[in-house]
């Protein structure tokens, strides 16, 4: 329209993933009374489980955040009942619900999985193992997605939602 004008932002996701590691060290700290971020990252490494399914639980909720935050067509953003919470290199599974799913969205979750692998984070062993996997459900799809419509159709509190 004239007038308006496109506001684009530039988000540098080699420099987002570490604070969002960071940011979640840091909930997984407060939330099961840690001493400090250190040593939240020493009891990762080691695999404690509490440690790993809080850290992993916040981790969610920072790529859920991204999302909306990056993607308008995002509505809201669920963890997937199929995550295995207490293994830190297992896939972090999120279910995008969208008005309307695009390759951006797409190429998106994989920027984000490829910078979380590629952040290094003082004590946190390498999360070079771990993927982000979404399964994407739009309005139209939301009849046939088995696992997305289960959780949209339940009483599952979303992680981030518009």
């Amino acid at each position: 329209m004239a007038g308006e004008q496109a506001t684009t932002t530039r988000i540098d996701l080699a420099e987002l993933a570490p604070r969002m590691i960071q940011a979640s060290a840091a909930v997984a700290t407060g939330r099961l009374r840690l001493v400090s971020p250190g040593e939240t990252f020493r009891r990762l490494a080691e695999g404690d489980a509490d440690v790993v399914a809080q850290f992993r639980r916040e981790l969610a909720h920072q790529v859920s955040s991204t999302l909306i935050w990056m993607d308008p067509h995002v509505i809201a953003v669920y963890q997937d009942p199929a995550t295995q919470p207490d293994r830190l290199d297992a896939p972090l599974r999120i279910i995008v619900h969208v008005k309307v799913e695009t390759a951006a969205l797409r190429n998106l979750i994989a920027s984000i999985g490829e910078a979380l692998r590629e952040a290094r984070v003082g004590g946190l062993p390498p999360l070079e193992h771990m993927s982000v996997e979404a399964t994407i459900v739009d309005e139209h799809s939301l009849q046939v997605a088995d696992r997305g419509y289960l959780v949209l159709q339940g009483h599952v509190e979303p992680l981030v939602a518009r």
